[in-house]
């Protein structure tokens, strides 16, 4: 496989989505925009210097983006904790390889919060779309558009994970609401649900990330994963994106290098839940 060229390895998160937006080495870090939560920085000069929060209504509370100057990280994290905890629930904060400072995880664990296994973050260029994700997709593939029928992905994703996503309607409902925001596909087999994906597009961006690709244990190894795949790259080429980043769990690793994705970085979430304070 030839290398793919991105502009650079070097990302910001957004707080229209979450998104890893690929800047080039002498771009400025663009600061996050915020309609959907707080920008906090640190200083009152330009970016790098800053935290931004994204306080989800439907149920979690995160942040998922940070540079931070050594000398005022300490205060601007306490800062944005206090503030995130003002809320219900619990608090995700999405760290990066290319965080800075270098020692977040450390700082965020001193404060009670619990890191997952960090997945690798791929990224896919479109413009080098490989074949095998080029051609039509051969299952049945069918966009949800009525949050009425959410409880079709909560009915796969219970399956699969084998936890709750009760949560879930009131989420997506949200972002389906939301033009252009949330894609979500679900291939069916037999007319019945069997593996679904969801796609956030970022406005005014190159890119498009991808979530998912749950499907059924019984109907593992027939191309259902392959065929959203195919079906949400190819939606955002029509959308105009360049970029498809997903945070790749070891399952899924395999099969999106083999259709021409590439490491940029790793990503861990850190967890805190109220009892744990």
């Amino acid at each position: 496989m030839s290398r793919v060229n991105f502009p650079s390895t070097r990302l910001s998160a957004t707080t229209q989505g979450p998104f890893n937006e690929i800047l080039s080495d002498s771009a400025p870090i663009r600061p996050p925009r915020a309609p959907l939560g707080r920008v906090f920085r640190d200083d009152k000069t330009e970016l790098p210097g800053t935290c931004s929060l994204l306080l989800d209504r439907a149920g979690v509370n995160f942040s998922l983006y940070c540079h931070l100057k050594p000398e005022t990280a300490e205060s601007t994290l306490q800062l944005q904790i206090d503030e995130l905890r003002v809320f219900e629930g619990s608090i995700e904060w999405k760290t990066h390889r290319h965080d800075r400072p270098t020692d977040l995880g450390d700082r965020l664990k001193k404060r009670g919060f619990v890191p997952d296994t960090p997945p690798l973050v791929l990224c896919l260029d479109l413009d080098v779309l490989p074949p095998s994700l080029a051609s039509p997709p051969s299952a049945d593939i069918r966009r949800l558009v009525d949050p009425a029928e959410l409880n079709k992905v909560v009915a796969v994703e219970e399956q699969v994970w084998a936890s709750d996503f009760n949560w879930l309607p009131e989420r997506f409902s949200l972002g389906l609401r939301r033009p252009g925001y949330l894609e979500i596909y679900l291939a069916y087999v037999d007319g019945m649900p069997a593996s679904v994906g969801w796609t956030h597009v970022q406005e005014g961006s190159e890119f498009a990330s991808l979530w998912r690709g749950s499907t059924l244990p019984a109907l593992r190894g027939i191309g259902l994963c392959t065929a959203i795949l195919a079906e949400r790259v190819q939606a955002a080429r029509v959308h105009g994106r360049r970029y498809t980043p997903v945070d790749a769990e070891p399952a899924s690793h395999r099969i999106l290098v083999r259709h021409g994705f590439e490491e940029l970085t790793t990503t861990t979430t850190f967890t805190w839940e109220p009892e744990a304070s």
